[in-house]
């Protein structure tokens, strides 16, 4: 057990010695064990106010907690007690401001690092800024309780197929009926609802009095008494029956506001979204010039710089490390001091250190002398770890060798240059670093504004394509929503008389329904009940996830890092089930509701894909085989195909993970961000602090992060450049990366970064199975990354091969428009997914967008 707890307190003071008031936020914060200490990340909102607040959770305090200052001096902390209680928080204690009657901190101000001792062990505060508003925070707060619902309840999901005939999704009109229903049962129900005489006792004239004990007296010592207590009966309406009815109501009523309250919000999302598409068809779809961002361009020169040195380096010092020894080849014994310079290509056969020569100080050597040249490097010379990047760029090589003919085993002369003794190996600019900066003098000339490419003005067109039918579908969908809150709000309006009636009867409420004839031989009470049980059950909501519901919209001051995380998780269920099709297993919403209200690790939702043949484990605070705990992990299980006699098979499944963690950050630099995804990829031997959530590299990593234009050195020149990493360059190979996902409302279209990372994961382990002889489809399971569709009907995957007869598909998505194609890189035949300019994720060319940089080999074409 932890000595302490630290949460946010909302405290409001009477005066300085007294609190009215104090709310702690419902989940404590994260401490991590650093050393003999403890350490805690926390967030300041200066807007706000909320205090930072530790709790001693020991029975005895060994002192008074204290901040350890710089110059080693103590300052005491407070101590608040909580009214009603005897729990005793301590916070920072600053000067006290009389108007607004609070003690002012510094560390909901200010960030940076503070150290405290408590219980003689020390606590380190790592205070981190927010720049979100108050009304965004309260935003952020309604999105998530909202999306929980929306994703509970929402009818399109695919979770739902397989009970939408027993339990329909609330958005539609057969639902609205059974609405309805209720409320017509209710309504009849209340014209004559069950009642008890209930026996009392009342003054009333003597002649008609009904005597009972008191009577007697009253006669005695007032005999000559007019109004004289009797025996007498009241109706009432607090039965069994009328307090689950009245439970039903108001379930019923809660739920409605509830429904309302989600399609305001998703009012309020469609008319962003589609302020954000008209705003980019007006902006582009008749774009005829794009502006090529500079960095980029400069970048793309940098990379090939840095590539260039980093060879030259290796190179020099695998020379400096080689000592060449007499070559007892017989080819080798007439030699000559010279250089030639060369770009070689792929290896000659299997035999290591020799390789084909593409040009020949210039010249293409095959198209000059109708043969082929073989460069060969010193036995004892092994340029292996090179080799990759060898063949990218020119090289001038000076040394001892050798020249002459020789015959492959067909009978072909050709010819060798043989090195005995390599002398320099010097990398030469490629043709493409000069064409790129002769073309940055020629933008600057032109304000870096151009002409788009026929291809490009393709994809425009294309991408206007699937942006009209995006303003049809949001259109359809405002439509629905006018009309569904149009219905509940008239269903409450019939319904809140009857809520009136129980209140001014003072009837009760009870959740369970008794065991009585009445739900039987009354129509309106079995109508009402059997109404009411429907729409418990509608999408598998029962009354405990109903109740849970009702808690967690109570929800006020709370933990923002870890509300983020648990709004993370609700977005990645979301684009999983409602984006890319995957259903959920049974009960898959008391386990996530479990991971919004309960502290519990490793909650894992199941999911699969039948028509694609792939299965995920989502796992929240996944206790890796480390020992640590990422915040989400997500393992894919695809079928591993076998090709048997021209036939197709799978024996068993392949794992691939995908680990995400969620870092709710304000105003950070890409140094710090670089730092965080660092030290969650690598292990503590390579990075300081380093967490290795991927088991050896084995694993993608990415963070996610609500910090808009983070990345200052921008590689990317699609509109999510500045803001998100893929992992795209500098020799990462998507291996790990950065997320910008934001739960703003200025920021709604953030979605579709995660979405895009989910793209590339289900792309990379995708399978497009081929019949014999390589030239028809067999079977594929690919999907559209900018909708999810994977269905063979409306999914058109065409293989159009290249010129050079390598294997290029064409994937079309005639429900959303969108156009993928999958090819392989020239230079080292790495595949590569060409997604559209929304959608690739590939880092792509400063002037030709369309044209995409292969992640694997970095090759510039």
């Amino acid at each position: 057990m932890q000595p302490f707890e630290v949460r946010y307190l909302d405290v409001q003071w009477r005066d300085p010695d007294t609190v009215i008031k104090l709310e702690a936020s419902r989940e404590p914060l994260e401490l991590e064990r650093l050393g003999s200490g403890w350490a805690v990340q926390t967030l300041t909102f200066p807007s706000l106010g909320h205090y930072i607040g530790i709790r001693v959770t020991s029975k005895k305090l060994k002192h008074t907690p204290y901040f350890l200052l710089a110059d080693g001096r103590r300052e005491m902390m407070l101590p608040l007690n909580v009214p009603g209680t005897e729990d005793i928080w301590w916070i920072q204690k600053g000067e006290w401001h009389q108007n607004t009657k609070r003690y002012l901190s510094e560390l909901y101000r200010t960030a940076g690092r503070v150290e405290l001792i408590i219980q003689e062990q020390s606590l380190t505060i790592e205070n981190n800024t927010s720049n979100f508003s108050v009304s965004e925070l309260e935003y952020y707060l309604n999105d998530f309780k909202n999306s929980l619902w929306m994703l509970i309840l929402d009818n399109e999901s695919a979770a739902h197929a397989q009970i939408e005939k027993e339990a329909p999704g609330v958005f539609d009109h057969d639902v609205l009926k059974l609405f309805s229903s209720f409320v017509d049962s209710v309504e009849s129900l209340i014209k004559k609802p069950n009642m008890v005489l209930n026996e009392v006792q009342s003054r009333r004239p003597a002649r008609s009095v009904r005597p009972v004990m008191k009577t007697f007296r009253e006669i005695v010592t007032h005999p000559n008494a007019k109004l004289l207590t009797s025996r007498a009966y009241s109706e009432s309406y607090d039965t069994a029956e009328n307090r689950y009815i009245h439970h039903a109501v108001n379930r019923f009523i809660y739920v409605m506001k509830s429904l309302l309250r989600v399609l305001s919000a998703q009012d309020v999302l469609l008319d962003k979204r589609l302020a954000q598409e008209k705003k980019w068809l007006d902006t582009y779809a008749n774009q005829a010039k794009k502006r090529i961002d500079p960095s980029v361009f400069d970048n793309e020169i940098q990379a090939i710089k840095r590539n260039i040195e980093d060879l030259q380096k290796q190179l020099s010092d695998i020379l400096y490390n080689t000592t060449f020894q007499y070559d007892p080849r017989p080819e080798c014994l007439k030699k000559y001091d010279d250089s030639y310079v060369v770009e070689v290509g792929e290896c000659y056969g299997k035999r290591r250190g020799q390789y084909f020569v593409k040009k020949l100080n210039g010249e293409d050597f095959r198209k000059k002398y109708e043969t082929y040249l073989v460069l060969v490097f010193p036995e004892n010379l092994d340029v292996s770890d090179v080799e990759y990047i060898l063949k990218k760029y020119p090289i001038k090589i000076s040394g001892i060798l050798s020249k002459h003919k020789n015959f492959n085993s067909k009978n072909v002369e050709y010819f060798e240059i043989c090195f005995s003794e390599v002398k320099s190996i010097e990398v030469l600019p490629p043709k493409e670093l000069i064409r790129l900066e002769k073309r940055k003098d020629e933008l600057e000339l032109t304000d870096w504004v151009e002409p788009l490419t026929l291809q490009e003005l393709q994809e425009r067109d294309i991408e206007a394509n699937v942006v009209r039918r995006k303003l049809r579908k949001y259109a359809t969908l405002k439509n629905d929503i006018f009309y569904f809150s149009k219905s509940i709000s008239s269903l409450l309006n019939r319904i809140k008389p009857i809520q009136d009636f129980f209140i001014a009867n003072k009837i009760k409420t009870q959740h369970s329904c008794p065991n009585s004839m009445t739900f039987v031989q009354d129509p309106a009470y079995a109508s009402a009940k059997s109404h009411f049980r429907k729409i418990s059950s509608i999408n598998g909501i029962d009354e405990s996830i109903i109740a849970s519901l009702v808690l967690i919209d109570s929800i006020g001051l709370v933990n923002i890092s870890n509300l983020y995380e648990k709004w993370c998780l609700i977005k990645i269920i979301n684009i999983l089930v409602n984006v890319y099709g995957f259903e959920t297993s049974n009960d898959w919403q008391r386990t996530l509701i479990d991971s919004v209200l309960k502290s519990r690790t490793d909650i894992e939702i199941q999911m699969k894909s039948e028509i694609r043949q792939q299965r995920i484990i989502l796992t929240y605070e996944k206790t890796l085989s480390s020992g640590k705990r990422p915040d989400f992990v997500l393992d894919l299980f695809s079928k591993k195909y076998i090709n048997d006699k021209n036939k197709w098979f799978f024996n068993g499944e392949v794992k691939f993970r995908l680990v995400l963690d969620a870092k709710f950050r304000g105003d950070v630099s890409e140094d710090v961000i670089n730092r965080l995804v660092d030290q969650l990829y690598f292990d503590a031997e390579s990075v300081n602090g380093g967490k290795d959530y991927s088991e050896g590299g084995t694993n993608q990593v990415f963070i996610i992060h609500p910090s808009r234009s983070v990345i200052d050195s921008r590689t990317s020149p699609l509109e999510w450049g500045n803001s998100c990493d893929y992992g795209q360059a500098n020799s990462v190979r998507h291996c790990y990366g950065s997320i910008f996902l934001s739960p703003t409302l200025s920021e709604s279209d953030t979605t579709d970064n995660l979405q895009r990372l989910f793209g590339m994961f289900l792309q990379k382990h995708s399978h497009i199975l081929m019949e014999s002889g390589g030239k028809r489809l067999f079977w594929h399971n690919m999907c559209c990354v900018g909708c999810g569709n994977s269905d063979h009907k409306s999914l058109a995957v065409t293989l159009s091969p290249t010129k050079s007869g390598s294997d290029r598909w064409i994937i079309e998505c005639k429900r959303c428009g969108v156009r993928t194609i999958k090819t392989i890189c020239v230079s080292c035949h790495n595949e590569i997914f060409k997604n559209g300019p929304k959608w690739t994720y590939h880092r792509t060319r400063a002037e030709q967008t369309s044209n995409v940089v292969c992640p694997e080999c970095e090759t510039f074409l």
